[in-house]
């Protein structure tokens, strides 16, 4: 008999890639504009740029229609269907989505060489110092900055973090980088999904545990 277990999780919009919902010192780092949704501020945004709606119901500059790249890879429903979603929500601000579905064997090569517009990814953390991946994932020159956007001022925020010594010192200093970052809205969060796991039933003291280790010494068969 299998067993489905849940990892701990807090359903809601997530606005920070260091720190989860239920961490201490956690903030919710995106910019204001960008925590709710607005079609009408889109839209004039888009007018103001020079952009008019034409008869297919999508904006046109210079008769080429605005149209972005949505690269997923494989064909799960729930990554298939956030595809969707996304491409209707964004044709109601009157942006045409070209959906690029791609094979899961694609996806490092298609990131290492940013060969996307759009593009859905996570980013697992195992440690609760998060603040110290602040210049891993922002650093204008970090490998690991797959968005390739980045500036000045966020490269000299992002070292901060780790000279200092006092945790919740550092995790502020992380929220004051992070939300620099988010500005220039290379990467937008999302939120942090439950993971699932099956287990044979009887397996003693093994389950969500956040960022502490499981000993395997442990973890054992109830008699």
């Amino acid at each position: 008999m299998l067993v489905v277990r849940k990892t701990v999780c807090a359903r809601k919009t997530l606005g920070n890639r260091t720190r989860v919902v239920y961490q201490e010192g956690y903030e919710n780092n995106l910019p204001a504009e960008s925590k709710k949704v607005d079609v009408k501020g889109a839209k004039a945004t888009l007018e103001k740029a020079g952009y008019k709606m034409g008869k297919d119901g999508y904006y046109e500059k210079d008769g080429k229609t605005l149209q972005i790249r949505y690269t997923y890879f494989g064909d799960a429903a729930m990554v298939t269907n956030m595809a969707k979603a996304i491409s209707q929500m964004m044709k109601a601000a009157g942006i045409k989505i070209k959906l690029d579905n791609r094979d899961d064997a694609k996806f490092a090569d298609t990131v290492a060489k940013g060969d996307f517009e759009i593009l859905p990814m996570a980013w697992q953390s195992s440690s609760p110092y998060g603040q110290l991946n602040i210049s891993q994932l922002y650093g204008s020159k970090s490998e690991s900055n797959y968005t390739f956007v980045g500036s000045e001022e966020v490269d000299k925020l992002a070292k901060v973090p780790g000279t200092i010594e006092d945790q919740l010192e550092a995790v502020k200093a992380a929220n004051k980088a992070e939300k620099a970052a988010l500005k220039l809205f290379g990467t937008v969060p999302l939120d942090t999904p439950p993971s699932f796991y099956a287990v044979t039933k009887g397996l003693a003291n093994w389950g969500p545990s956040g960022f502490q280790t499981v000993l395997p010494e442990n973890v054992g068969w109830q008699k």
